[in-house]
């Protein structure tokens, strides 16, 4: 037996999605790191080096919502 399931109604022609947005704020050119601290670090750029600690960085949330 082949039953397929259709979660989506007959009439729903994807015309009530609206396209995706996104924000990308402007960088400025500024210091970098020396070539050998950049090969360490996965990029040259100071601003972009966030290292994955596992934890929420709270200085990124806004009002620190998150506890």
């Amino acid at each position: 037996m082949n039953a397929t399931i259709n979660t989506m109604p007959e009439t729903d022609n994807g015309s009530h999605q609206v396209p995706g947005m996104c924000y990308v704020p402007w960088q400025t050119f500024g210091k970098t790191y020396d070539p050998m601290r950049g090969l360490a670090a996965g990029t040259i750029f100071p601003e972009l080096d966030k290292p994955f600690t596992g934890k929420c960085n709270m200085n990124m949330m806004q009002g620190g919502r998150r506890r």
